[in-house]
């Protein structure tokens, strides 16, 4: 079972330990409270509804059943015995199983401790391994030019846009579909 297993141990740029590690059942409170933070800051990405504690448990439960059957890697960060932020890539099927998607959130007390660069190096390593995939691509709105720096700094490349992809804030945003090879 791959449940919880542990990938890697590293120092944050301020100075605290973290683990990168795969997801297991007992972060469902972790992960209710980081998704909910995310719908609350209203952050760049695609939900905008609050999970119950029931859709997590059940999408937690879906996200084990996935690994077990390399369908997919979670990958997630632990500061101080709390699960921190999620990276998932989920494995594309049939003639496009080489390829697989990726989804990265960290808590924002989190953001800017080099804890999301060092998720995405470590899941997009496991991918390859444990997934054979041979690409990874990702979808990024165009403002967050944060994120969109981190990515190009591991070396996604920019592969199209799309305009009035989401209702973000009143606005339609355009979304920046990347991809990297590995």
């Amino acid at each position: 079972m791959k449940s919880g297993k542990v990938f890697k141990i590293f120092k944050t740029k301020s100075g605290k330990e973290a683990t990168l590690r795969y997801l297991k059942f007992d972060d469902w409170m972790d992960l209710l409270e980081l998704n909910n933070s995310l719908v609350d800051e209203e952050a760049m990405i695609d939900a905008n509804i609050k999970k119950t504690e029931k859709e997590e448990i059940e999408l937690i439960c879906n996200q084990i059943k996935a690994i077990e059957n390399n369908e997919a890697i979670v990958v997630v960060p632990e500061v101080d015995k709390k699960v921190v932020g999620i990276c998932v890539i989920s494995k594309n099927r049939f003639r496009e199983s080489h390829i697989g998607n990726l989804g990265i959130a960290i808590l924002r007390d989190y953001r800017g401790m080099g804890i999301g660069e060092k998720l995405m190096e470590k899941a997009l390593e496991v991918a390859k391994e444990e997934l054979g995939l041979k690409m990874v691509t990702l979808t990024i709105y165009e403002d967050n030019e944060i994120a969109i720096r981190l990515y190009r700094k591991l070396e996604f490349k920019e592969y199209g846009r799309l305009p009035k992809a989401v209702q973000y804030k009143g606005n339609l945003a355009t979304k920046v579909l990347m991809y990297k090879e590995l």
